[in-house]
């Protein structure tokens, strides 16, 4: 341990030294400060003996040991570390404020550390400072001392870098109402004082400050403020209104104080927790309004005295809306009177700061502060899902953007002559940058306004001729006005406004000789931005071109050539080639001046090129000798002299740039290319070579000798390989000439030198002609001595060192990463060394550089994509795979910056995908005790194996996790949402809108409430509860129907078969209305509540059947079964979506699978007692004395049902303030589904489309967005399509198989079973099946390495449909032979049922989830009723196929006919399943994925817990 008086000269010299000395100085007292001994030398150091240096170090060390290592204090020695702090803190009272400071901060995380055993700290310490007289210490001090301390407090609680910081935050929430009481009365007392003295502002300027560090840190919720706010406006206005009384000016403290209250309210308003308190914030808002407003309206004038507190005040105004925006908005249209008053004031209050008098920034700062909030007004209200209530709305808000775009052209006016002497150059920098803050607020306006705004700046364009024709010192408004056209530009179409018609002729009419020449350069700016309004209306191009010609010879030349730039883009040929020769004509004269800058002639050599394209091929090499060669010939001369001084160099890199941009834009084929177009003079010269070839040809040498030159001059040779990489752009095939010579200068600079532009020349070479037999051979070369180059300086540069070299890097993998992509087969040559490159590439990720990471994880990416197809790329995959896996975890952990560690989601997603069984392996680096840091535990690790296993396919679920994982791994600890809501409630008075603003406005609450929510919500319990009770009732009705339809009602059994499949069909194939319905226009609820009516209406008509001599039975029956078909089939699709849509994807992804699984348990327990209860009480003896049937009461089983049914009805209805809210698109997505492909057939057929996807020629009818998910649905239902074959088997359990077992002995071990009733076997099975698939089979499978996906569980299961026929068929057969009728007992329909049962279960189940999870979210609903679409055409198959008789009475005949039928539809879907997209196939079921890999390891894992 060094001597104290070493250590205390240190600190000495620490404090005295220069920079290079204090860093090693600063290091050694690091380590000093972290040793043991600190807690004893820093106490010591506490000692007016010592320097105030001295003292200050060790009060910064104590504050340092108690903050980071209070544990290391004894228990027993913590009353004595309090004493010893307070007797410190008393004895320093007289001194320096600095040292008394860092004490003051070492008190409060004593404090901080200690509430839990010292919960009265805070108030001890209150009582203390505030309510007693401490020895020679004066009563300010103590005051100074309390507030510094408290002030300290939240900041400590939240820098505590232990697990227990919620457990402290929360402890001194507990505290905040005493603080917050102390605060108040402190002010409310020194408010009371007639005049403020000196120390008093002292004071409260510590108060404040406290106020504003307990609000910023979260730590006092919103609905407990009124007091506190009432109490610090009150201070902002007496201090304001008693200055009024002397010079009216606020000094300098006075301006302190009055600004912290206002920031510590604005951190108030701004809490994480602050939307949950609507009603509040209102009530604060309004007192801001009643307090303030009349300070601002004093201080809104020019020359005004107290610039920043109406800078603060309306900050202040600003962040209360931008933290409250829905609430306040809400008062657009509330029906509240108050509440529409607060909005209103509120935008009158930013529509003022606005306009504050003055000319920002020289004479007035506040009207910068409004900007955002006007976007943000627009914003929150062009994203209102209601459409009514958008356009309500913005009807509203349209007369104040109207005054606002007047408001924003008069602000934006230029000093004129007789001001600008005022202004200083940081003056017109600022005022620039506010120009363009004014130009983007502009073109917010625009998307309220839209045509409207053209119709104000025209009537300002007006005022502003009238004002330059009464004097020209006026031009300013004029200007403003020009500006204002410019900043929309971009908005308007290419319709003829009038107004813009009016802005072309006036642009040409202006007198600019005689004004400023500030006027013609915004002039020359908008006819550029309005270069594409120009091109469709090809009658003002002359005028246009005029205009920017006059530009080019002035001052403005660089707003000339920027708008000539835009203006030759954008024109079609045809238009541009009557003006092109004089147009170029004058473009040489303005360069012959000379009077360009440098930066402008090459912009201009831009639109020369442009318009030189459209000129006759005779003419170009004239044009090109006049304007070009100069600067070959320029280039010539230095080569030749080798002048390599600045100015040599500087000339060579302005010629290789005028050069180079002329490449750019010189190419005669523009006219051929032209799709609406082409040129009938092009097909003469078609023969003819490119200019650019012609040139190159005779310039190569030049370029050589000029890379000769200047081969160590980095940015010499960038420009020269930007000029030729120019020409391969821009030429393309045309460039084979001479792409040996470029291939031959690519070699020799690498011979000499590596460079980044280099290789991207080089990559570009490759990539254009590496298809072309004639190139191949050469490409390929040329891509291996990129390779052997680049490795070479890799090898050559130590690895301390990359950092410096990587550009290099970036380049290098972001040309192989194309290369991977687009011609993996560039790679085959035996001489690429792939371990080498794989070696690099994992180098490039540990860069500090964004680039090199990227490009390097990149490439990684792709070579594992594209490895499987390459046997050579396999290999260094599965060799380097661990390395890969090693490192992103590293660079994860820390290795790399936080914000880079997304891109190594693209990496586990490749590795994932194609090498799934080794990725596993892979991963269990993992289980390395204190791999990758020390931070993270094992049950941590293992959670992140689990996701990042389970995903294949969700990127950005996966980069989420990433990221989750670098913050644990860094001790980052992210629980600040945690702990909001570990202490923020709800308040109780604040009534049901503030309960709602805890989903609707906050994205922070949704990510909590997936942690916090069960599997199954309330809402949901509600949905699968009703669903089983509806489920009962209507399979209830199918159990028994074929029976009552034959015994009752007398019909045949065929037609008793056809009937109940009619009624099946129709409840299988209405769900496709339901979802358009309820997706397009009502939402699931509104759909379910309407249609739950007619559905209550069929039961009652059915059970009111049954009584006799009241209707006709017949027709009763059938309208009843027609209600009830129509309720079951609108209920069908809607019920399983508002189930669905009460989770949150990606995040409850997992979740949202168990609901699937768990809707088919619950479904299938009300089939269950539907298909059992029913039959029984059909035949119980108990019942049937009470009915009028003999023998069989079917009153009394429809009237049971009718009551099952109102019951589910009651639970939908329960649940109706729970479910989520939903928005209807308003579009009908069927009809568009159907547009799409028709649309896309018809261009295909009838205009020959080579589209490459058919559904391409739908894009511009149909946003693409839209179209992509018209291919998805594509994707997914041709899957379906030898669906109705399973469901036409699975739906004859009815039926057939019901008829069936009347032919069979119902008799099991002496109980009696109805024929109907043994049926119920089926879903009894099922209930068994399912958790045994889930928890039993599936984890074995995973054990064994088999994962099945949906796709491969629907084809076992068509193969398991197929069976059951078989057996049906068999035990039919074996009834025909025996003459004797029950000579087989029912059980024998066990083996029949049991395979129906297991298909149903991998066909439904999967197929369900599979439809939903991969559908587009527009069309979840539309996709789930077409799955439900497959049971109706099932049951219309049986209808068919009954009807038509094909076996007569030979029903064994029948069940094996479908058994064939069933076959063929098992080889088709696997067929479609083989064929569909890699994306969907691969959808593995995720949750069980990773179960066999945690089951092995628990064990490991407990034990690498015990290690750490």
């Amino acid at each position: 341990m060094e001597t104290l008086d070493n250590l205390e000269q240190a600190v000495n010299l620490f404090y005295k030294s220069q920079s290079t000395d204090q860093a090693q100085l600063n290091e050694y007292l690091t380590i000093q400060q972290k040793s043991q001994l600190a807690w004893q030398w820093s106490w010591e150091f506490l000692d007016f003996s010592r320097t105030i240096e001295v003292q200050f170090f060790g009060a910064t060390t104590l504050h340092m040991k108690i903050q980071k290592n209070f544990l290391e204090v004894p228990e027993s020695m913590r009353q004595e570390l309090k004493e010893k702090l307070l007797q410190k803190i008393i004895e320093f009272g007289s001194g320096t404020k600095l040292v008394l400071n860092r004490l003051s901060m070492c008190l409060s995380a004593f404090i901080v550390h200690m509430l839990k055993e010292w919960p009265s700290a805070i108030n001890d310490v209150i009582d203390m400072f505030l309510n007693r007289q401490l020895p020679n210490i004066t009563q300010q001090t103590q005051q100074w001392i309390l507030f510094d301390v408290l002030s300290s407090i939240p900041e400590e609680a939240c820098n505590i870098i232990t697990v227990q910081r919620a457990q402290v935050k929360q402890e001194v929430y507990k505290n905040s109402t005493v603080v917050l009481k102390t605060l108040e009365q402190f002010i409310n007392t020194k408010c009371e004082k007639h005049q403020l003295e000196d120390e008093d502002i002292i004071a409260l300027q510590n108060v404040a400050k406290c106020c504003q560090n307990w609000f910023k840190n979260g730590l006092i919720v919103l609905d407990g403020c009124q007091e506190i706010t009432t109490q610090l406006l009150k201070l902002v206005s007496k201090i304001y209104w008693s200055i009024l009384e002397t010079d009216g000016c606020l000094s300098p403290d006075e301006s302190e104080l009055t600004e912290t209250c206002l920031k510590a309210l604005s951190s108030m308003m701004a809490q994480p927790d602050a939307y949950k308190y609507s009603n509040s914030a209102l009530t604060l808002m309004r007192m801001f309004l009643e307090s303030l407003s009349p300070i601002v309206k004093n201080e809104w004038k020019i020359d005004n005295l107290n610039e920043d507190i109406a800078f603060c005040i309306y900050s202040l105004f600003i962040a209360s809306i931008e933290c409250h925006s829905r609430t306040i908005l809400a008062g657009i249209y509330a029906e509240s009177v108050e509440h529409h008053e607060i909005y209103a004031r509120f935008v009158n209050e930013i529509l003022l700061c606005t306009d504050k008098p003055g000319n920002y920034p020289v004479e007035e700062s506040c009207s910068t502060l409004a900007m955002g909030f006007w976007f943000l007004l627009q914003d929150e209200i062009l994203s209102y899902d209601n459409p009514l209530e958008r356009q309500k709305c913005l009807e509203a808000i349209q007369p104040v953007y109207a005054h606002l775009v007047k408001i924003l052209v008069r602000k934006s006016q230029l000093p004129d002559e007789d001001n600008i002497g005022k202004w200083n150059s940081d003056d017109l920098e600022t005022f620039r940058c506010y120009r363009q803050d004014i130009a983007d607020t502009l073109l917010c306006c625009f998307d309220v306004l839209h045509v409207q705004i053209l119709k104000i700046l025209s009537e300002i364009l007006d005022q502003g001729i009238a004002a330059i024709q009464i004097d020209t010192k006026n031009w300013p408004i004029l200007e403003a006005a020009i500006h204002g056209f410019c900043a929309i530009s971009q908005q308007i179409e290419s319709v003829e406004y009038e107004e813009i018609v009016k802005l072309m002729r006036v642009l040409n009419e202006i007198p600019y000789e005689s004004i400023n020449e500030k006027l013609l350069g915004t002039a020359l700016e908008t006819m550029g931005s309005y270069s594409e309004w120009v091109n469709d209306n090809p009658k003002y191009l002359m005028s246009a071109i005029q205009l920017l010609v006059k530009g080019l010879d002035s001052s403005m030349a660089s707003q000339a050539t920027l708008g000539l730039k835009d203006l030759t883009s954008d024109c079609q040929p045809d238009q541009m080639m009557p003006l092109a020769e004089p147009l170029l004509e004058a473009c040489q004269r303005s360069l012959l001046k000379g009077h360009m800058a440098n930066s402008e002639s090459i912009r201009l050599m831009y639109s020369i090129g442009n318009i030189m394209s459209v000129v006759s091929s005779e003419k170009i090499p004239i044009y090109l000798d006049n304007i070009i060669s100069p600067c070959f010939t320029e280039l010539q001369m230095h080569a030749e002299q080798k002048n390599t001084n600045d100015s040599a160099r500087i000339r060579v890199m302005f010629c290789l740039n005028m050069i180079s941009t002329l490449f750019s834009s010189l190419n005669t084929n523009k006219c051929k290319n032209e799709k609406k177009r082409i040129q009938p003079v092009m097909s003469s010269e078609h023969q003819q070579p490119q200019p650019i070839l012609m040139i190159l040809q005779k310039t190569m040498p030049i370029f050589k000798q000029i890379c000769d030159l200047y081969i160590n001059d980095v940015q010499v040779i960038e420009i020269l390989c930007k000029a030729i990489q120019q020409a391969l752009s821009n030429l393309m095939d045309d460039i084979k000439p001479i792409l040996n010579d470029i291939c031959s200068l690519i070699v020799s600079i690498f011979q000499i030198k590596c460079v980044p532009a280099v290789n991207d020349i080089g990559g570009l070479c490759i990539l254009m002609f590496y298809g072309d037999e004639l190139y191949k051979e050469s490409m390929k070369q040329l891509l291996l001595q990129i390779v052997v180059y680049n490795f070479r300086v890799f090898e050559q540069t130590p690895l301390n060192k990359f950092s410096d070299i990587s550009d290099l890097v970036e380049s290098f993998y972001a040309l192989n990463t194309k290369i991977v992509k687009k011609i993996p087969g560039a790679y085959t040559s035996e001489n690429m060394d792939f371990i080498k490159m794989m070696n690099y590439a994992l180098k490039g990720v540990t860069l500090p550089e964004t680039g090199a990471i990227k490009k390097s994880a990149s490439f990684i990416a792709t070579f594992v994509k594209e490895s499987r197809n390459h046997i050579n790329m396999t290999n260094t995959v599965l060799l380097k795979g661990e390395d890969i896996i090693k490192t992103s975890l590293m660079c994860i952990a820390g290795a790399i910056p936080r914000v880079n560690v997304d891109v190594f989601g693209d990496i586990f997603i490749s590795l994932n995908t194609k090498y799934p069984s080794e990725f596993i392996i892979w991963m269990k680096i993992l289980e390395t005790p204190n791999f990758p840091t020390t931070y993270i535990n094992p049950e941590e690790k293992i959670n992140f194996m689990r996701s990042i296993i389970r995903e294949k396919v969700n990127k950005r679920l996966i980069q989420d996790q990433i990221k989750r994982f670098a913050a644990k791994c860094r001790g980052v600890i992210e629980d600040h949402i945690k702990t909001k809501y570990l202490f923020a409630e709800i308040p109780k008075n604040e009534g049901k809108n503030k309960r709602k603003l805890y989903s609707s406005n906050s994205s922070s609450y949704k990510d909590i409430n997936v942690l916090v929510n069960p599997v199954f919500p309330i809402a949901v319990i509600l949905v699968l509860l009703s669903k089983t009770f509806e489920a009962t009732a209507a399979n209830g009705i199918r159990s028994i129907l074929s029976l009552f339809l034959r015994d009752s009602l007398m019909l045949s059994e065929r037609f008793s078969i056809i009937v109940l499949h009619t009624f099946n069909f129709i409840s299988q194939f209405l769900p496709i209305i339901s979802a358009i319905i309820s997706d397009c226009y009502l939402g699931t609820v509104k759909t379910l509540l309407i249609f739950f009516v007619p559905y209550a209406i069929g039961y009652f008509l059915l059970f009111a059947s049954t009584f006799p001599y009241l209707f006709t039975a017949h027709l009763l029956v059938y309208a009843s079964l027609l209600l009830i078909g129509v309720g079951n089939g609108f209920l069908r699709a809607c019920i399983t979506t508002l189930g669905a849509n009460q989770y949150i994807l990606p995040q409850q992804r997992l979740d949202l699978d168990r609901y699937f699984s768990g809707y088919y348990f619950f479904y299938y327990v009300g089939i269950l007692i539907g298909k059992i209860l029913p039959p029984y009480m059909r035949k119980s003896v108990l019942l049937t004395s009470y009915c009028m049937e003999i023998g069989e009461c079917y009153t009394t089983v429809f009237g049971f049902l009718t009551i099952t049914f109102l019951i589910s009805w009651i639970l939908f209805l329960s649940g109706l303030k729970l479910y989520k809210k939903e928005y209807p698109t308003l579009d009908n997505t069927m009809i568009k589904t159907i547009d799409c492909i028709l649309h896309a057939v018809i261009r295909k057929i009838c205009l020959k489309s080579t589209e490459k996807n058919f559904l391409d020629n739908s894009i511009g009818r149909h946003s693409q967005e839209f179209v992509e998910d018209v291919r998805t649905f594509l994707k997914i239902i041709k899957l379906f399509l030898p669906l109705p074959i399973f469901y036409a088997l699975l739906n004859q359990q009815d039926s057939t198989f019901t008829f069936q077992a009347t032919l069979t002995d119902t008799n099991i071990m002496g109980i009696e079973i109805q024929p109907d009733q043994f049926k119920s076997i089926g879903p009894i099975i099922l209930l068994i099946l399912i958790p045994i698939w889930e928890k039993i089979i599936t984890p074995l499978l995973t054990r064994c390495g088999i994962y099945l996906s949906s796709l491969e569980c629907m084809f076992i299961g068509c193969l398991f449909a197929t069976l059951s026929f078989v057996c049906a068929g068999l035990l039919q057969h074996f009834i025909i032979v025996e003459s004797s009728v029950k000579q087989y007992s029912v059980l024998w329909q066990f083996p029949q049922f049991l395979f129906i049962m297991i298909a149903e279960l991998l066909i439904s189940i999967h197929g369900l989830k599979y439809a939903y999870t991969n559908a587009p979210s527009s069309m979840k609903s539309l996709l789930t009723a077409i799955f439900f679409m497959n049971n109706a055409f099932g049951n219309l198959l049986v209808i068919i196929i009954t009807q038509i008789g094909l076996f007569k009475e030979n029903h064994a005949m029948d069940f094996l006919f479908y058994a064939f039928f069933m076959l063929i539809a098992t080889i088709l879907i696997k067929f479609l399943a083989h064929s569909h997209d890699k994306d969907f196939s691969q959808d593995i079921n995720e949750e069980k994925t990773f179960e066999a890999f945690i089951c092995v390891n628990e064990i490991q894992a407990s034990n690498m817990e015990e290690n750490i």
